[in-house]
């Protein structure tokens, strides 16, 4: 670590003019090295010093290199700024590019820029940095695997380390991969040598697309799918380098996909095995920093333009649009929330019909796929426990896939031109989240004997005692994805829909609100909480969520600066009066927040920890 840190604080010593001629031999070397002794090896290998001086040399040689070239392409590139070996990788493709398009009305030439730098041709010697440059993008594939195999070389795999060693070489393969890329992004719109060396730096990626993501891909199946994970769903126990491993494949696609963009819509089956691996399988993992790397490698997915990455009819069909796959995939994951909750726990009438509306809607699509299968699991479970911490992970996923797609991190400086959202079935969703606890307590746990509490709902997976539990969870999600929409979409798409997220916003935060505040705003109305004990309303947590939530409504939708009788107030008086209704409700939730800390009570039947409490305080003022 100390080493680590002395390389990324002090610049390379100014003597070492070879080294960028020199590192990519060096890695393929050390790589090729460490496959010949593993395949030598026989069973699988753990480096530790005891039984290969030279193996374990090897492999400390090239972990402290991989690590050293993340250091430098970081700030530098993967070229050091050289603008010669530029040039020479810029001139080299575009002869490359001729010959090819020459070709290619006689004949299909399978011939790529792979080879480009190091290739001869009439243009001159190649120099040695850039064949170089070409040894380093080909030393990442053989370390992640994504070298096409056609002899008995196949053997020769770095498969046949230890996990713990073989993940700590993705890890590193990956960042440098990351890096790289990065790198290219903030030097793109430069002029001069910089701008040169991004452009050639993007021509090497670029020609290597394909055999990289190919290798991301086998490095997460061989990550999830090992001995010890396969046959777990979800994935609960994964070594730390492991779950560092599969985050940096994630990284690393993620940055490739969004540098490379419709380069890459003829990389379908490549791309279809980074979803597969990079999204789908990783979104099992028991892990959030996981899933959201997932959900940021689902959402870039779009740019590449590839087909089929949503629905398998299109395998057969032209490419589609980024906009038309970005659309399709927030549409499904969308109809995977509702068809879920549906079969595992069918809350209402209204949850119903549109989980039926949605299900036609996933007919030969990938999450159709999906959706059936976390059923399933959910259904497999052997107790309900079991069953509630399955749906919520599957939810808790879900919830961050809308997001990402939604809130556009993850597409950076790129535009949706045509994207379309259905705002009003995911306000629908939203609603049903956030009335979750409420439907839980008064339709199923009061109105069920004592009894039968504990026996599973006909049509359902759960009791009414297990919709109890999960409530709250399920309301904070349906704020998290309301909170999302009413960042990312323009006041322009949300004012046809104010009086609806005023009155969504207000019964939220009524309904998690103390039986005080609501006996003092709605009259008697709510006397019968009393006599029924309800106590999900007593979560701060949840509370905080639907304060929030309400905050981001009135500055979404406006709220009037003074009393006024005109009607020149957004959509009319009766918006009006919501506001004021929603405002007093905040207020109130204030005054109740400052007694609470005046007289700091402990007994007082609200659920909370004092930080929660504070956290609280903040989203009233």
């Amino acid at each position: 670590e100390l080493s680590t840190m002395m390389d990324s604080i002090n610049p390379p010593h100014p003597t070492k003019d070879d080294e960028l001629s020199k590192v990519g031999q060096s890695a393929m070397a050390l790589v090729r090295s460490l496959e010949k002794s593993l395949s030598d090896s026989g069973d699988e290998y753990v480096v530790d010093g005891a039984d290969n001086s030279t193996l374990e040399r090897n492999f400390q040689e090239l972990v402290s290199l991989l690590d050293s070239l993340i250091q430098s392409t970081s700030r530098v590139g993967l070229l050091r700024g050289d603008e010669t070996v530029a040039d020479q990788i810029l001139s080299m493709s575009k002869l490359q590019d001729s010959a090819n398009g020459k070709k290619r009305g006689r004949q299909r030439n399978a011939s790529t820029i792979q080879s480009t730098p190091a290739a001869s041709s009439s243009s001159g010697t190649v120099s040695p940095a850039a064949t170089s440059a070409n040894l380093v993008a080909s030393s990442i594939i053989r370390v992640l695997g994504g070298q096409q195999q056609q002899d008995k070389a196949n053997e020769r795999s770095l498969s046949k380390l230890g996990t713990e060693d073989h993940c700590l070489l993705i890890l590193l393969a990956s960042d440098l991969c990351t890096s790289i890329s990065q790198f290219i992004r903030q030097q793109q719109t430069k002029k001069g040598a910089a701008g040169t060396c991004a452009a050639a730096e993007l021509e090497l990626l670029s020609s290597q697309a394909k055999p990289l993501l190919n290798g991301m891909a086998k490095s997460m199946e061989l990550i999830l799918m090992n001995d010890s994970t396969s046959d777990q769903f979800p994935v609960a126990q994964m070594d730390k380098v492991a779950l560092l491993a599969l985050k940096g494949c994630h990284r690393a696609a993620t940055s490739l996909v969004s540098l490379l963009g419709n380069r890459l819509s003829r990389a379908s089956t490549v791309l279809h095995r980074v979803a597969a691996f990079g999204v789908w399988k990783s979104l099992a993992v028991l892990d959030s920093d996981v899933i959201q790397s997932a959900a940021m490698l689902n959402a870039i997915l779009p740019l590449a333009c590839a087909s089929g990455l949503t629905d398998e009819k299109q395998n057969h069909q032209g490419k589609t649009s980024s906009s038309d796959q970005w659309s399709e995939s927030l549409l499904g994951t969308v109809a995977m929330v509702y068809v879920i909750l549906q079969a595992a726990v069918p809350i209402n009438a209204g949850l119903e019909d549109r989980a039926r509306q949605h299900e036609s809607q996933l007919h030969g699509t990938i999450y159709k796929d999906a959706a059936d299968l976390w059923i399933q699991r959910i259904g497999l479970a052997e107790s309900e426990e079991e069953r509630s911490m399955i749906l919520l992970h599957c939810l808790d996923v879900l919830e961050t896939l809308i997001t990402s797609l939604l809130s556009l991190e993850a597409l950076g400086s790129h535009s949706l031109l045509a994207a379309e959202v259905n705002i009003v079935s995911i306000l629908d969703l939203v609603e049903i989240l956030m009335s979750f606890p409420i439907s839980a307590e008064t339709k199923f746990l009061f109105k069920t004997k004592k009894r039968l509490r504990h026996e599973v709902f006909e049509g359902g997976l759960f009791s009414a005692t297990g919709m109890t539990k999960l409530a709250n969870q399920v309301k904070v999600m349906g704020h998290g994805v309301l909170n999302v929409v009413l960042t990312t979409l323009g006041r322009p798409l949300l004012l046809p829909f104010a009086r609806r997220l005023l009155q969504t916003c207000y019964t939220s935060l009524l309904t998690a609100s103390s039986h005080s505040l609501r006996t003092v705003l709605e009259g008697d109305g709510t006397g019968n909480d009393q006599k029924r004990k309800r106590w999900l309303n007593s979560s701060v947590i949840a509370r905080t969520s639907a304060l929030k939530s309400a905050q981001q409504v009135l500055l979404s939708v406006g709220v009037e600066a003074g009393p006024s009788k005109s009607r020149s107030f957004s959509v009319g008086n009766r918006q009006g009066q919501q506001v004021q209704n929603l405002v007093n409700l905040l207020c109130g939730s204030l005054v109740e927040q400052l007694e609470w800390f005046t007289r700091h009570k402990s007994n007082d039947g609200e659920w909370g920890t004092l930080s929660e409490h504070t956290e609280c305080f903040v989203a009233s003022i």
